[in-house]
């Protein structure tokens, strides 16, 4: 919104614009949800804190995503963290963070259909799979890269962020299936594994941070973009775009053999359900059966 107003260039208009439109995006955000989300009321059972290091047991899928869901998050912000840098002092045009930026998310708007589509065909885990390496290839060529090389950057920009829509809903919706499963087999943890997989996003960010600038600072990273080395650039290509790819790599690795399908979920659901269903009402699943012959 600041781009399209043009306050990109007024840092204290820029921050008041954000400030002014947060009061009013936020409760036309939060409306739906107060309005139509309703709650199951339901006797509710807490895991303690001291459990945290027992939910990766919880469920077999957890111990393949959670760290590869951490990877991922950290290898994305990565150039999230060195985005503006990298426009000013790689490119030297920073006068067009506005515009990149705005066409980057418009493009994972634009993308998340599509993976929505193909998850519904292939599985979710594959879908994100081929979001991945449609990023990595994307992202090989930003060392490539130098001053005035907007357009190129741009295309780079459009591909990776058709692969933003999937990495924003896919790993978040496999989660959802795993908590679905473990509370039907009245598992208490699922609190426990969404505040897990909030904590790992708020780490792979402040971990970017600390990787990044430490790294920038050794390689003589200057205030001025003219001043820069040809280290110093080198570094900074290969922070934004050369590790994220080898850490996206080991992700496309480790999520194509996940051994989880949706239809894996559903039937894992299904059966625990029958199973606790059967253990209250031994009648039920049999009355149930009878029901489905005579029909």
């Amino acid at each position: 919104m600041p781009f399209l107003i043009g306050a990109m260039d007024n840092i204290a208009l820029t921050l008041d614009t954000l400030a002014k439109l947060l009061w009013v995006l936020l409760p036309l955000s939060l409306l739906p949800a107060l309005l139509w989300l309703v709650e199951r009321r339901q006797v509710r059972r807490f895991a303690p804190l001291r459990k945290v290091g027992s939910i990766l047991s919880a469920h077999p899928a957890i111990r393949q995503l959670l760290p590869a869901y951490f990877i991922n998050s950290l290898a994305n912000a990565l150039p999230a963290t060195l985005f503006i840098l990298f426009v000013t002092h790689v490119l030297q045009a920073p006068e067009q963070v506005g515009m990149v930026l705005m066409v980057y998310f418009l493009s994972g708007i634009v993308g998340l259909p599509l993976w929505l589509w193909l998850a519904r065909r292939i599985d979710k885990s594959r879908a994100w799979v081929l979001a991945l390496v449609l990023s990595v290839a994307a992202f090989v060529w930003v060392p490539l890269l130098g001053a005035g090389d907007v357009y190129g950057f741009l295309a780079i920009c459009v591909v990776s962020g058709l692969a933003l829509g999937a990495d924003v809903a896919l790993p978040a919706s496999m989660q959802a299936d795993i908590a679905q499963q473990m509370e039907h087999q009245g598992n208490p943890q699922t609190g426990l594994l969404f505040g897990l997989w909030g904590l790992l996003t708020k780490l792979a960010l402040a971990l970017a941070v600390g990787i990044a600038f430490p790294l920038l600072d050794w390689a003589g990273f200057a205030q001025e973009a003219a001043l820069q080395t040809d280290t110093t650039l080198l570094t900074m290509a290969l922070l934004y775009a050369g590790l994220p790819v080898l850490l996206k790599s080991w992700v496309i690795w480790r999520m194509w053999r996940f051994p989880f399908s949706e239809v894996d979920f559903r039937d894992y659901w299904e059966m625990s359900y029958a199973n606790a269903l059967y253990s209250v009402h031994p009648s039920a699943l049999h009355d149930k059966r009878v029901q489905q012959h005579e029909d």
